[in-house]
């Protein structure tokens, strides 16, 4: 950078120029130094927001998905079993930073024992492609519940 008013040439004769400055030791040489971090990444936080089901029953999934970095998370995927039978499976393109999202999906449970849902997330941030599962218990409740206890 040359300092502000010093690059002017003056006309001494015809055939002659001097200038007035921008002698090189009259320059402001910025120096600057980068160095490259890689933020700090957080997994995403995933929670059922209905815990309760109904056996045989179409039911509502509701998942919340919420991003605690800075960084947007793209392409996440979500499959979520219980006892190894596929329940859903939800496909995001992107959750921006800081930002949270509910998705749904209707299901059907097939089998009173299942208690867990295993939900496999699979998402790419700040270059890398992370993988984690998510283990959310639930209750199942059949459309008839007897409290009678036939053991006298």
């Amino acid at each position: 950078m040359i300092a502000r008013g010093h690059n002017r040439f003056k006309e001494i004769q015809e055939d002659f120029y001097v200038h007035g400055g921008a002698l090189p030791e009259e320059l402001i040489v910025p120096v600057g130094y980068f160095e490259y971090t890689m933020p700090e990444v957080q997994n995403l936080r995933v929670q059922l927001v209905k815990t309760e089901y109904r056996l045989l029953t179409k039911e509502t999934l509701i998942l919340r998905i919420a991003n605690p970095n800075t960084l947007p998370v793209r392409n996440i995927s979500m499959t979520v079993t219980s006892q190894a039978l596929p329940l859903a499976t939800i496909q995001l393109a992107e959750l921006a930073g800081k930002d949270e999202t509910e998705v749904s999906q209707n299901i059907r449970l097939q089998h009173q024992e299942m208690t867990v849902f295993q939900i496999a997330l699979m998402y790419e941030i700040a270059g890398s492609t992370l993988e984690e599962t998510i283990m959310q218990p639930i209750t199942i409740k059949t459309m008839t519940q007897s409290k009678f206890d036939f053991d006298i």
